[in-house]
């Protein structure tokens, strides 16, 4: 079981976290709520979970050192 929780999966996770952290501060500032969002809090979540798999799958082809 512990060999599912790699490297690239606790980076994935993190761009998650980090992505919701942000849209509820942009919420939290703009004094809104987070549905008022509309399309843009999922598309973030979208955005980073993409993002996140770019970088791992560069990361996962990168020449080692």
């Amino acid at each position: 079981m512990s060999n599912l929780i790699t490297a690239n999966v606790l980076r994935h996770l993190a761009w998650q976290v980090a992505a919701a952290a942000i849209t509820a501060a942009v919420a939290a500032i703009g004094h809104v709520d987070y549905s008022s969002l509309g399309l843009y809090a999922p598309l973030a979540q979208s955005a980073a979970a993409l993002l996140g798999s770019i970088v791992n799958e560069w990361l996962s082809a990168a020449p080692k050192a």
